[in-house]
């Protein structure tokens, strides 16, 4: 079995091709000579079902998909293998690396002024590595403050604790921990998963302080300058996520779908 460095480099690119995604939330299976990610479905504890869509025929057959493309699933259908069940599950956010650096264009003007109002209000310091338990800390009373809390959600807030155990002995794993008064205010976390591609995994911030959510999506995306594509994950169903996301204008948003298989 390859092993999971290949393997993220292999899937399709997405937040869920994350190395660490793989490692903390999936478990991998050999099949017909083929690697493949499951993850527990959040509906019924136990069972666990394909990621993503598998490239050989035979493993088809039978398959449940959390999140198939609609490329894809026109493969499935050019190969004659009925779909017995599609459902849209989610969608996820792609940006170009420079877009976020440089907001240019008059539909990013508020964000330019969100972001000059950050600067100018806030005496801060940008660090690119904290101490573990300030952060835990932080993140404890973060998520305290959440209204909304999907499964999704709960998932995503255990990969966050699991990556603070690696951020700082994996250099592709890049973080901005934002300080105001010598208090932890805000943290980010990306990967660089090719030489094109890198994922943001994580963002947490003290909305209290203005602009501090636009001006940490810039500051992470400098930190990956030199990678043209970032994989942004979906909302985790929650409303304000996607609002938030789809104003900074992604270069393309997938939608993926739920199906089952038929059998051969």
């Amino acid at each position: 079995m390859e092993d999971l460095t290949t393997l993220s480099q292999k899937f399709r690119f997405s937040y869920f091709s994350s190395k660490y995604w793989l490692e903390s939330v999936c478990k991998i299976e050999e099949r017909n000579n083929e690697s493949l990610a499951l993850i527990e479905s959040l509906d019924e504890k136990g069972k666990w079902i394909l990621q993503y869509t598998p490239e050989k025929t035979e493993n088809l057959y039978g398959a449940e998909i959390l999140w198939a493309t609609q490329s894809e699933l026109d493969r499935i259908t050019d190969q004659e293998i009925s779909i017995i069940k599609n459902e849209k599950s989610m969608q996820e956010y792609f940006f170009k690396t420079s877009d976020l650096i440089s907001l240019d264009g008059s539909a990013n003007k508020q964000k330019r002024r969100d972001i000059r109002l950050f600067e100018k209000k806030y005496s801060f310091k940008l660090v690119h590595t904290y101490d573990k338990q300030k952060t835990i800390a932080f993140l404890k009373d973060w998520d305290q403050k959440q209204e909304i809390k999907t499964a999704p959600y709960k998932r995503g807030l255990n990969f966050c604790y699991y990556l603070l155990d690696y951020i700082d002995s994996d250099d592709n794993l890049r973080a901005n921990y934002v300080l105001i008064d010598n208090n932890l205010v805000g943290f980010s976390i990306g990967e660089k998963l090719t030489k094109d591609h890198w994922i943001g995994l994580h963002q947490k911030t003290d909305y209290k302080y203005l602009g501090i959510g636009r001006w940490m999506i810039r500051e992470r995306a400098k930190l990956f300058v030199d990678v043209q594509m970032i994989a942004s994950g979906g909302s985790m169903a929650d409303k304000g996520i996607a609002q938030f996301k789809e104003s900074f204008n992604p270069t393309k948003i997938e939608q993926y779908y739920h199906v089952i298989l038929n059998k051969k």
